[in-house]
């Protein structure tokens, strides 16, 4: 019976292992990076933005005060005259709804002034036609600076409340999470807590616009 012989296994050349080890050196700082990136989040990086608390009402608010502070363009909601009414109650009134609110913004537009530098730079870079992922990269630290402020927002509007969610939060693994994500089931987590803060931060909102109409109907 005679021995089959088998042909030598070939070894790989030395360009094809450089180019192994190139795409593997890629892949690893390419992770790299995404923690990087995600490690700017405030909130549980676990949790889909879907199922962060909503202050868009806030965050709208703020922007219009602050153009209206800026610009006579009746296009804003909030006219020059507004905020100067929204000022003198001020003298009268310990805390007004229109200084809270101030104190808000104030303690997160640290992150909107992020969101906003990382914008420029995305357009720049897009513009420029640079490198791919430095345009990527960009646009993603925008957009995580944009959803810190936004929680930022909730979180000095409603501590305890926040306290509450992150508890809640805390209370899910990323496996779980991503099986409800999986069955349609995502905005079941905490969605109780959610809604108090949500309700807390519209309360405040609201407190900002009674006071201008009232403000106005004085006039």
């Amino acid at each position: 019976m005679s021995e089959t012989s088998q042909a030598p296994q070939a070894m790989p050349s030395t360009s094809t292992s450089r180019r192994r080890e190139e795409a593997k050196r890629r892949i690893q700082a390419g992770v790299d990076k995404q923690r990087e990136i995600l490690s700017k989040l405030i909130y549980p990086s676990h949790i889909p933005m879907e199922i962060l608390p909503k202050s868009t009402s806030m965050a709208e608010i703020i922007l219009d005060l602050d153009a209206a502070g800026k610009s006579q363009d009746d296009s804003n909601i909030f006219s020059q005259d507004d905020i100067q009414a929204l000022k003198r109650n001020s003298k009268n009134i310990k805390t007004t709804p229109f200084q809270e609110i101030k104190r808000i913004h104030q303690k997160c537009d640290i992150y909107l002034r992020q969101s906003k530098k990382y914008g420029e730079e995305f357009l720049k870079r897009k513009e420029s036609d640079a490198e791919k992922n430095s345009i990527l990269e960009s646009k993603a630290m925008k957009n995580i600076y944009e959803i810190n402020y936004r929680y930022c927002l909730s979180h000095v509007s409603c501590p305890q409340r926040m306290a509450i969610l992150n508890n809640c939060y805390g209370s899910y693994s990323e496996e779980t999470v991503n099986k409800l994500a999986e069955s349609g089931q995502l905005d079941y987590i905490c969605k109780n807590e959610r809604t108090a803060i949500e309700r807390c931060c519209g309360q405040k909102v609201e407190a900002v616009m009674s006071q201008l109409f009232q403000d106005n109907e004085k006039a």
